[in-house]
C-alpha cells in the first residue's frame, strides 16, 4: 500500500495548494479548508488508484492519472469550506478553482502566457461547474489541454 510518507506529502500538498487559493481570493477568515473532508478525498484517492493499479496490472499511475483521480476526490468532497454568508457568488465555487488550478500550474509551465493559462483556468472551471465529470473525463480535459498547448 501506501507508506507515511506519500500520504503525509500528498495531503501537505492539497493544503497548502487550498491555502494559496483562499489567498488568492481575499478570503482568509472567510473560507477553510476542513481537515476530516480532506483526509477523506484523500482516503478515497488512494483507494481508487489502488484499485486502478490491481486492475491494469500497472505498478505506478502516470502524472495525469494521478492528477485526475486526485482532482475529482477532491470536488466530490470539497473540503474548503465558506464561512462567511457575505462571500460574493464569484467566489462560492473555489473547490472548482483549486481543481482547475492545479491541473494549469501541473500541466501549463509558466513558459505559456498568462492569457493562455487563463483561458483554461476559466474552461477548467466552467467544466467544473456545470458538466457531469469523471476521473476518466479529467483525464480527457487534460489530454486535451496538453494537445491544445502543444505537448
Amino acid at each position: 500500500m501506501y507508506g507515511k510518507d506519500i500520504i503525509l506529502e500528498r495531503a501537505s500538498y492539497w493544503y497548502q495548494m487550498a491555502e494559496k487559493v483562499i489567498e488568492s481570493l481575499g478570503l482568509n477568515g472567510k473560507a477553510y479548508i476542513n481537515r476530516r473532508l480532506l483526509i477523506h478525498k484523500l482516503t478515497n484517492y488512494f483507494a481508487d488508484i489502488d484499485r486502478l493499479k490491481d486492475f491494469h496490472a500497472i505498478e505506478r499511475a502516470n502524472k495525469i492519472k494521478i492528477f485526475s483521480y486526485g482532482v475529482f476526490w477532491l470536488l466530490r468532497n470539497s473540503p474548503i469550506q465558506i464561512k462567511d454568508e457575505n462571500v460574493p457568488g464569484s467566489k462560492l465555487f473555489i473547490n472548482e478553482t483549486l481543481a482547475a488550478l492545479v491541473l494549469i500550474v501541473e500541466f501549463l509551465p509558466e513558459k505559456y502566457s498568462d492569457k493562455i493559462r487563463c483561458c483554461y483556468l476559466e474552461d477548467l472551471r466552467y467544466f467544473f461547474k456545470y458538466r457531469i465529470y469523471t476521473a476518466q473525463t479529467i483525464e480527457s480535459q487534460v489530454t486535451a489541454l496538453l494537445m491544445g498547448a502543444g505537448e
